[in-house]
Parts: structure tokens; sequence; C-alpha cells
């Protein structure tokens, strides 16, 4: 025995490593890693999360219809398992992990309930309008989901009328403005009108109308004596293995015919890249029945096109500011379709590009889903709320200030926990008002000033300060604008309240308004509003 001490074997059982990261641990969890939109998001999302200090692991539930995305390291296909040991399997992955969240798209309520199970808080991405919704989303418990994050303000208006018991909230889908901004199509060829379709063939694509609207769109030109021929890209891949879209494909290759512009449609079956199609085009064209907020539209404009599209789903959101969105009626006819096209050649729109950079990128999504992932963890793990928080900008003198403390003081008298936060003071030099609370016992946190650092920062940090012990009601007493609407945002856990003085109050909104905070879907006092309890 004592020899055997004397020269001892050492081994390494990872099981028993330990180590810390203070950054959030999110899983992705899509349906499949196919070419789509939805499945691009999740793609897009695991590689940009880590830049913004969120370690992502990417989970694929089933096998793709279409072709695949490249590969991501450590990427973990369960398409070979049933519903319940695929949520089994994820569940060991998710432990391996130390997962904090996890993050699922165009995932089903069976799915969210076998996911949720496993106590982890769980974030759902909902990608299109009602008519696409995944099933059993209408019948979604409180139990089922933490979040349920919709790609477009009209998606979380469509969620909004269920009543679920799960909180809502927009993040836009973004695009890569490095691989799209700066790549403009040159000068159009002097005979030929080029339009692009970027959709895989389904039916609330409506491709079958595209070649009405391509011979409708020609004897405009005629008639108007326009000397271009008007030439059709689809771009888009119809599944072998997916009935519907063959049935779409073999619909447009019938209309085609009918309207006698087979010769003038070009079919790229996938094998052309987005940007190769649009940079062979003078304009994109989209027809769609519904939509979440399409890549391919965001795509189109950041490349310098102008976009002609119904107005279907999140599209109108990509509209505000933009020059070179064209919207029109679901049920416009294809002669809309050509007048708006023939528009476009009588008078060129500006470009959309910076409109589209402004709140449309990868870079705001990504932080965006980033900041509500962190909520959904910090609240998910808080203790039921006590208290009050008041956010006011400062305790210098003034009526606003003065009533606050009188309220302040008074409601501590009554035994109800009050905290302040202040905006506008700097944490080393205490205003005589804030001397005076601190002295009677009433707590405060007080972050760097606005203007020393952005406003989500101070936002988090107060938020951080008050996790283990949360308030039961928020108040905005006389805040700075944009704070008050990243703290309605991030917050879901507690009632809100925004008391100011009237006419300061609605003067201040207005100036908000005018340059809303870019990637944030606020953008009307309404869209505000539905945030606050009173």
């Amino acid at each position: 025995m004592a020899a055997a001490l004397k020269s001892p074997r050492i081994f390494h059982w990872s099981p028993l490593d330990a180590g810390f990261a203070p950054g959030l641990r999110c899983l992705q969890i899509v349906t499949s890693l196919q070419h789509g939109g939805a499945e691009r998001i999740a793609w897009d999302l695991a590689q940009e999360l880590p830049r913004t200090g969120i370690a992502t692991r990417l989970i694929a539930l089933g096998k793709p219809l279409r072709r695949t995305l490249p590969d991501l390291p450590g990427t973990l296909d369960l398409s070979q398992y049933d519903r319940a040991t695929r949520a089994e399997r994820l569940r060991i992955a998710a432990h391996h992990f130390g997962a904090d969240v996890l993050h699922g798209h165009l995932i089903d309520q069976e799915d969210m309930q076998l996911f949720s199970a496993s106590g982890i808080p769980l974030a759902t991405t909902i990608h299109n309008t009602r008519a696409a919704w995944p099933m059993g989303l209408e019948s979604l418990r409180a139990e089922d989901a933490g979040l349920l994050i919709a790609c477009a303000q009209t998606v979380e208006r469509e969620l909004a009328e269920l009543k679920l018991p799960v909180p809502l909230r927009t993040v836009w889908n973004g695009i890569s403005m490095t691989e799209y901004a700066g790549n403009q199509t040159p000068a159009p060829a002097r005979d030929e009108f080029m339009l692009a379709c970027v959709a895989n063939p389904r039916p609330q694509k409506r491709l079958h109308l595209l070649p009405a609207i391509l011979a409708a769109t020609q004897q405009a030109f005629n008639r108007y004596g326009v000397k271009r021929q008007v030439r059709l890209i689809l771009a888009g891949e119809a599944s072998p293995r997916s009935p519907s879209a063959l049935e779409c494909y073999e619909r447009i290759r019938q209309e085609a015919a009918r309207h006698g512009v087979t010769s003038a449609i070009t079919w790229t079956h996938g094998a052309l890249d987005t940007k190769s199609v649009l940079t062979q085009a003078d304009a994109a064209i989209s027809c769609s029945a519904y939509e979440g907020l399409s890549l391919a539209h965001m795509e189109a404009l950041a490349m310098g096109l102008p976009l002609i599209s119904t107005d279907a789903g999140g599209t109108r959101e990509l509209a505000p500011g933009n020059p070179a969105l064209t919207l029109l009626p679901l049920d416009a006819a294809p002669t809309d379709f050509a007048e708006a096209i023939l528009a476009l050649i009588q008078s060129p729109p500006a470009s959309g590009v910076e409109a589209v950079a402004r709140d449309f990128s990868t870079h705001h999504m990504s932080r965006r889903v980033g900041w509500l992932l962190q909520s959904l963890a910090t609240q998910s793990a808080s203790p039921t709320g006590k208290g009050i928080l008041f956010v006011t900008n400062n305790l210098s003198t003034g009526g606003a200030q003065s009533s606050l403390r009188r309220l302040a003081l008074s409601l501590q008298a009554q035994g109800v926990p009050v905290t302040i936060a202040l905006l506008q003071e700097y944490p080393e030099h205490p205003t005589p008002g804030r001397a005076a609370l601190e002295q009677a016992g009433i707590p405060f946190i007080v972050p760097p000033p606005a203007g020393t650092i952005d406003p989500a920062i101070a936002v988090r940090q107060i938020l951080d300060n008050v996790a283990a012990a949360p308030p039961a009601t928020l108040v905005f007493w006389n805040a700075i604008p944009v704070h008050k609407i990243l703290f309605a945002d991030v917050v879901w856990s507690a009632r809100i309240f925004d008391v100011s003085p009237g006419e300061m109050y609605f003067a201040s909104l207005d100036r908000y308004f005018l340059n809303t905070r870019p990637g944030l879907p606020v953008r009307s006092a309404r869209d505000y509003g539905q945030r606050l309890s009173g």
C-alpha cells in the first residue's frame, strides 16, 4: 500500500471539470437546417449571438426537404429520434452545455411542452402570420413557454388577440448588410427589364400570379413605348419530396404557357445564391398572400433594388422612410403590378439601402434577441415581486421631484418597499433631494448618467440591481423616453405605470418618435402604451 501511494496515477475525469463564464448560454433549436427564412434566422443567430457574449449551440430536430445550410461547429442533429427521445436528448445536451435558456424556431406546442419540462426557460420565435402558425399555438399555456418572440409587429398583434398567458415581444428579422449593401446592381441591359422573385414554391407565395403580371407589364411597356423586353428570374427550389411545392411549380408552368411567357421566365432551381440573382435584376417582386417578415425583401432593398410587393404581414414595417418599396393591396390585379413597374421606369425611386440598414440588420437582431433572452433568464429565476421601483431623471429642485420625495417617504411609512433609480445623477455626487431620502433609509440605484453610457446598459444595470428582490410595480416619474421604452420592453413580470407632467410627457415622446432607437420595434406612442398598465 505504501509503495502504491508513492507513485499515484493521475486521471482526468471531465464530469468533475468546473469553470465560470459570465455570459448567458443558449441552445438555438430549429426544425431543420434547410434553405428558408426561419431556418436562416436560427443559423445566423447561432453565429451572431456569441459576438454579443452569449454562448450558443445549434440543434436541428428534423431532416431537411430542400438544400441544407452549411454545417456549423457543434451542431447537434436529433432528426433520427422520435419526439419524446428527441426531447430527452435535448435535455441532456442542455445540461452538459450549461444552457440558461432555450430558443426555438418553428416548433409546435407539443415540442414546447416537452422542452419546457426540462425546467430551462424557453423562448419561441413565431416566424409567420396566423395562416402558418405552428400546430397548437392557439392553446399555449403559461408553463409551455416563457416568451413568444414575433418576427414582426403584425405577427405580435395577431398573437395578442389570442390573449395567451405568455409575454409577447417583437424582434425584427435582419440580414447581413456587409453581404448585400454596397453590391448594388450595374446599369440594366438596354433591351431587357429583369424582375426577380426570390421565394421557394409554396402556396402562400402565390407564384402562379407572376406569369399574368409579366404579360401585363409587357403590354404596358408596349403601350407606352418602352422598348424593353420584360423577363422574370425565379429563385427558389421545389423539393421533390414536397407535393405542395411540386404542385406550385406545375401551376406556374401552366400559367406561363397560358399567358405566352414561358420563354421569358428563368428558373434557378436553387443553383444561384440570392445575391447573384439580385445582381441580374432591375427590380424585385413579391405577390405573397401572407408573410412574417421576408428576408428576400430586405436583401433586394439592401442591394439597391426597388421592390414591388403585396401588403402582406410585416412587409409594411419595412416601408417607413424607405422610398424603394411600393406596397400594393393583397388583391392587386396584374395591371396594378404593371403600372407600379412602369412607374419605376418613368421615375426611378431613391435607394432603400439606408432604411434597411437602420433597423433590419443581423447586428440589431442578434443584440435584441440577446437582450430579451437575458431578461427571460433573469425573470424566470426571480422571486415574486414586491414593492415599487421608481425611475426618474434626478432629485434636484422642481415640482415633480418634490412630489416624488414626499410620495416615497409616505409609501415607506406605510411599509411599502421603495427603491429609486436615477438616470441623470452622478453616483458620487448626490443631490440634496437624494441625500435626504438616503438618510431616511430609501435605497437608490445610480448608474453612470445618461449621455455617458448607452441607455440599454443603464437599464440593464438597474434591473440587475433589483433581480434578487424584483419590484411588483415599476413607475416612470418624469423619465427620459428612450429609457422608459427600454424598461417597458424588457420587463414583463411587473406592472408598469408612467407618471409625468402632461405637456412635457407628450412633447418628449413626440421628439423620441421622430428618431426612434434603431432596431427597437416601438415606433409610436400606441406601441409604447401597449406595454403600460396605466
